[in-house]
């Protein structure tokens, strides 16, 4: 059930990196983060939907990927924490993380003034980050979920005036909209989004100190419990638990742990890693990397 391989000081070679498109989102943003630091991933191809991008990395069609997992005000991505607990391993391994500040605009047609809007759109995480701006000046405004905070501009932009749109400065030059406001976040806050890579493919570097786990156990377990004292023993501390009860059982639940370390690495717990299995809970390592 265990599976682990390091970066052996292989050449890199041009390959594609898939992101949660359309332009202009913040998605696009950390990809050219990672790009800066991580030649040999020059193209990028944007999907719909965050499940486009895991499936587009399960079946090899690019061969890295960036998903968000968290914003540090409206905590974590739904669509990104389904798709990791639809099934014990997810076909793919998280082998870094990049981090971006978010500021956030609301945007218009150009022309449409403030008393035009008859609705709000934007991604759900963004709506809520900019939640006290939005109950301030449209209170009685609809606000409408769509699939990225780009795809938000982008609907603006061919729209009849009456929409405005939560997103990223740079939307407005992408999709020739204007800025009717600007640093309507609640607070200055942060994204966070894993690069991810397919399972077969995936080396983790050994100096690695964030681990993710993903455990299948029944209520009460033993493997829960001794994974984080065993994990923390070894110098890994807890950062957060994430759970969901399983269909199959009201008593069987799937948990994702994170974990990180200022001073121990992945080589030091890889024994340890190994012998978690038993025989009434799993163990996976899915995610690995330096920080």
């Amino acid at each position: 059930m265990f599976g682990l391989s390091f970066v052996m000081g292989k050449s890199v070679l041009a390959d594609e990196l898939g992101y949660l498109g359309p332009i202009g989102t913040y998605s696009e943003q950390a990809t050219k983060i990672y790009q800066s630091k991580t030649p040999g991933f020059e193209k990028i191809v944007p999907y719909k939907t965050i499940t486009a991008v895991t499936t587009a990395i399960a079946s090899g069609e690019v061969k890295r990927g960036l998903i968000p997992i968290e914003n540090s005000d409206s905590g974590f991505v739904a669509e990104t924490y389904g798709i990791i607990f639809e099934k014990l391993d997810p076909d793919w391994r998280i082998i870094d993380e990049v981090t971006i500040p978010i500021t956030s605009s609301l945007l218009v047609k150009p022309g449409t003034k403030a008393s035009n809007i008859k609705k709000i759109i934007s991604h759900p995480n963004a709506l809520r980050g900019v939640a006290t701006y939005l109950k301030q000046n449209f209170p009685r405004i609809p606000l409408i979920e769509v699939s990225s905070t780009a795809a938000a501009a982008k609907q603006v932009s061919s729209g009849d005036g009456t929409t405005a749109a939560v997103a990223s400065p740079n939307a407005a030059k992408v999709y020739g909209l204007e800025t009717l406001a600007t640093n309507i976040q609640d607070n200055d806050y942060k994204t966070n989004f894993w690069v991810i890579i397919r399972s077969s493919l995936a080396s983790f570097d050994p100096n690695s100190n964030h681990l993710i786990i993903s455990i299948k156990a029944p209520s009460g377990s033993e493997i829960f419990s001794d994974t984080i004292a065993k994990l923390q023993d070894a110098g890994f501390n807890v950062v957060n638990v994430n759970s969901i009860p399983l269909g199959e059982s009201i008593y069987s639940y799937r948990y994702l742990i994170r974990f990180q370390s200022k001073s121990k690495t992945l080589k030091q717990v890889t024994t340890l890693l190994q012998a978690m299995q038993n025989s009434d809970g799993q163990v996976f390592l899915i995610g690995a990397y330096k920080r």
